[in-house]
């Protein structure tokens, strides 16, 4: 096979630095240091040429410890995918079906409830809707107004919030209709172009949007009326916000703003600032699937996970070089997928901090990251114009990484 194209070997990056740091002190993540060495050697003889090698490699690993990455070389090792069978705007790269057709940077991708499906939206104004197995574009829609910057799915899939610059509408996943457009009551009309957040709450009943004055607001995603304003503003525009899973809390935060902020959605209290991001800001926001802790990006590279009940920060992990744009965690809070301005989707292991994996094939910056509700497949978006569905089977992990020792 080629190797012109091989990309840097997966997880070496921050093996000494991992090694040195806790060998001594704690064993199990030493442990799990080893495997991510393992795997990494194992891409590398798979990227030269020499899968027998690669496959005889990871069958040494102990299966306790094989995670989303052990699994995709595997995969790429055994040749287990196949091409998709037709799909408009889709070939398969290195086990991952890319969607093309968009043409400018795809802003934000997502997966429906279900998985059949998945949606994304552009620079170039169009939203579209993709078949997630061939690839094939089943509706799409070009709203009016700029770039279409953030785009949120309620839970069920049946409503899609999207902000383009001054519009705030909700969709119909379904029809592909305009149910409701928020624009007037979110008073946006007026202001320059800018790139502010948007969410809309798991059970879709309500929206958060950033007003003209940097007030951030609850509203009816039927009638746009407002339910509450948050009782804190941040120094400019929330350019990100999210929901935690049950809906009770929100995260929003700032690219000129040092501070991520926690919120008691029902009554607008600002519960915590998450604070020391520097001066760069706050690029991208996450809750865990169990609400126990947020992960927050800083523009200057580096994730953090903080506690949500006291707002302390856990640890901060050196992740990239460059803005950290896009954060996921798999579904049983095993593993985290983050996206960057230097071109990478790298996965970690939140609770040691340790990289595990870096997935090969953007070549610009990463906007946008999503699992489906499974965990089996990831979806990417980027400023190269695709979105990228990989296959991250088998998720979540029959046994998760070894945890720090207490």
């Amino acid at each position: 096979m080629s190797t012109s194209a091989a990309a840097p070997p997966p997880a070496a990056d921050k093996v000494a630095a991992a090694e040195s740091a806790v060998a001594e002190s704690d064993p199990q993540v030493l442990v799990l240091t080893a495997y991510a060495k393992s795997v990494a050697a194992a891409y590398e003889q798979w990227a030269a040429g020499e899968s027998a090698a690669a496959r005889a490699r990871l069958a040494e690993l102990a299966p306790e410890l094989r995670g989303w990455e052990w699994h995709y070389v595997n995969r790429l090792c055994t040749a287990e995918l196949a091409p998709p069978a037709g799909g408009a705007g889709a070939e398969m790269k290195r086990n991952a079906l890319v969607l093309t057709g968009h043409k400018n940077s795809v802003d934000t991708a997502l997966f429906g409830p279900q998985g059949a499906w998945v949606v994304t939206t552009s620079a170039d104004h169009t939203l579209r809707i993709w078949d997630s197995e061939t690839g094939a574009q089943l509706k799409s829609a070009e709203p009016t107004g700029w770039n279409l910057c953030h785009a949120s799915l309620s839970a069920d899939g049946k409503k899609l919030l999207t902000t383009n610059h001054p519009y705030v509408r909700v969709w119909d996943t379904q029809t592909g209709e305009q149910l409701v457009d928020l624009t007037r009551q979110v008073g946006m009309e007026s202001q320059w172009p800018i790139h502010f957040a948007g969410a809309i709450s798991p059970d879709g009943k309500r929206v958060v949007t950033c007003s003209p004055k940097f007030k951030i607001k609850l509203r009816d995603s039927q009638t746009g009326a407002e339910i509450v304003t948050l009782q804190g503003i941040h120094t400019y525009w929330a350019h990100s916000a999210a929901f935690s899973a049950d809906g009770r809390l929100l995260v929003t935060a700032s690219e000129a703003d040092d501070a991520a902020r926690v919120w008691d959605v029902k009554t607008g209290k600002e519960l915590w600032q998450l604070k020391g991001h520097g001066r760069q800001g706050v690029w991208s926001v996450a809750f865990d699937p169990q609400g126990a802790q947020v992960a927050t990006g800083a523009g200057e590279g580096p994730l953090r996970l903080w506690n949500i009940t006291d707002g302390q920060l856990v640890q901060t992990i050196p992740a990239h070089t460059r803005p950290l744009t896009a954060i996921a965690w798999t579904p049983d809070r095993s593993r985290i997928v983050t996206g960057s301005q230097d071109h990478t989707v790298k996965i970690w292991d939140p609770a040691t901090g340790s990289h595990l994996f870096t997935l090969p094939g953007h070549t610009d910056i990463v906007n946008s990251v999503a699992f489906n509700r499974d965990g089996n497949r990831l979806i990417t978006g980027s400023w190269d114009k695709t979105a990228r569905i990989w296959d991250a089977r088998p998720l979540p992990m029959a046994n998760a990484a070894p945890q720090k020792a207490e």
